[in-house]
């Protein structure tokens, strides 16, 4: 085995903010951002981008940026991720699922999830953040757990419904980012979609239909995807 690998899904056709990806904060685009906070981890020995887009491509070569061209066809960044596992000339324990949209996320969260699906003996694991206030955006995902840490549902929803309106709302913020068992992600790669997926308009329920176990850990994570302009200008008054 070596080691952990992070491989980046990348297209830059987003439906909410087209060519995202490519677009700078401080000098840098939000792609190159997470490439290099990867790259700081100790645990991660390499560091992929796998894209579909020329542009991107282009764009990773000027910058010295590993990466890889896929099928344009994928219906999901895992599955985008787990065609870029197959080509990898070595075996590794870990295969990190990191948002090319999280310009925030550092290699302590990085570590985290590498500890957490190693701990927990799975083949899936996540993360999330505790929040607070009414968490009514649907491009924050929100997710439930048993004791145990295992996830019990993601959705775009508020989750669990507040009963006392007047009591203060606690919610488990969900971090897009997974870490995978390799022979687990190539069996969710041949997965057909899900109900819950297409309602939800989420990968991971896919697989929580099919009976695979997802496990999350709680971060002190306080950061956000780009999945607006909006958010763009936010992360680059934070970043500055």
């Amino acid at each position: 085995m070596a080691g952990n690998c992070v491989i980046i899904p990348a297209r830059i056709d987003s439906s909410r903010f087209p060519g995202k990806l490519l677009k700078e904060i401080n000098g840098k685009s939000i792609l190159q951002h997470v490439f290099e906070n990867a790259m700081k981890s100790s645990l991660v020995s390499k560091v992929l981008i796998a894209t579909d887009s020329k542009a991107i491509a282009v764009h990773c070569q000027n910058n010295k940026l590993d990466h890889m061209m896929t099928r344009s066809d994928h219906i999901s960044g895992t599955d985008r991720v787990a065609e870029a596992a197959n080509y990898l000339e070595s075996t590794f324990e870990t295969i990190i699922n990191l948002q090319g949209d999280e310009p925030m996320v550092t290699a302590k969260e990085i570590d985290a999830l590498i500890h957490l699906i190693s701990a927990k003996k799975t083949g899936i694991s996540t993360l999330y953040a505790i929040k607070k206030g009414i968490p009514s955006n649907p491009n924050e995902v929100k997710l439930v757990t048993d004791k145990n840490a295992r996830v019990l549902y993601f959705s775009r929803s508020p989750i669990p419904y507040q009963r006392e309106s007047t009591a203060e709302y606690s919610y488990k913020h969900h971090i897009g980012m997974y870490g995978f068992r390799p022979k687990v992600l190539q069996e969710l790669s041949h997965l057909g979609e899900g109900h819950l997926e297409k309602k939800e308009r989420l990968e991971q329920l896919r697989w929580m239909e099919n009976g695979y176990a997802i496990y999350a850990a709680e971060t002190k994570y306080s950061g956000f995807g780009i999945d607006t302009p909006e958010d763009l200008e936010r992360a680059r008054k934070l970043m500055a």
